[in-house]
């Protein structure tokens, strides 16, 4: 890894692809979607276990057309009243869209009682992401296996006020439409994780598949990987 002051992932030490800093670019999805440089992150150290894990990150370029901007065909279903959608989509961009509502490694087991009792519900409930598992995961996507279980996803109340996600047309047309430049955090800093605070900004959450998508890492052939996807209704 060369040691470019211009580069965040370089100069905090991760291991990530960027054309200035090691001539590796990412696949041609991801540049298409504007992203300039991915960054995995390394295993967490016991003074980072108070802070929600990322496992992944993207750099992205404004002077891109339509950085940050994709749309994607989806079928809508409806089940118990409520409408779902299902659609195909690359693990490459699935990990650059969402994020993971995970609770910090260092939450007890008290503490998440304490939630479930008082109904205190907060935008982290899933459990921490586990790194062996991604690391496990990671070996196996090189076996060119067959995923057909969909990831479950679910687009944030906070992410439809902002229009960074939207569903687009009717029927056999319809489109999940991602704008990231809606997001302020990523529109300012180009970036989509605030590392030091351990805070994702990516739209859509990851309710189960979470250690398939964030597997992916820094493998092309992975990243290109195309998986089913289900996003749930809000209301589910």
């Amino acid at each position: 890894m060369s040691n470019n002051k211009n580069c965040i992932f370089d100069n905090a030490g991760f291991k990530h692809i960027c054309r200035n800093c090691n001539t590796r670019q990412l696949p041609k999805i991801l540049a298409d979607f504007g992203a300039v440089s991915k960054a995995v992150q390394p295993l967490p150290k016991e003074d980072e276990m108070d802070r929600p894990y990322w496992a992944s990150s993207h750099i992205y370029n404004d002077k891109i057309n339509n950085w940050g901007k994709i749309e994607i065909s989806v079928t809508e279903f409806e089940q118990s009243g409520l409408i779902h959608h299902f659609g195909v989509i690359s693990l490459g961009i699935a990990d650059a869209i969402c994020k993971v509502p995970a609770l910090p490694a260092a939450t007890n087991s008290l503490e998440i009682c304490r939630r479930t009792l008082e109904d205190d519900v907060t935008e982290q409930y899933q459990r921490p992401l586990e790194f062996e598992r991604i690391e496990n995961i990671e070996r196996f996507l090189t076996t060119n296996p067959t995923i057909v279980n969909p990831v479950i996803l679910e687009i944030s109340e906070s992410s439809l006020q902002n229009g960074s996600v939207a569903f687009v047309g009717d029927g056999f047309d319809k489109q999940l439409s991602i704008d990231l430049s809606r997001i302020q955090y990523i529109n300012d800093n180009l970036l989509d994780v605030d590392f030091q605070n351990g805070i994702d900004y990516r739209p859509i959450d990851l309710v189960d598949g979470q250690h398939r998508i964030r597997s992916s890492r820094l493998s092309h052939d992975a990243m290109n990987m195309l998986i089913p996807f289900v996003i749930v209704n809000e209301k589910y």
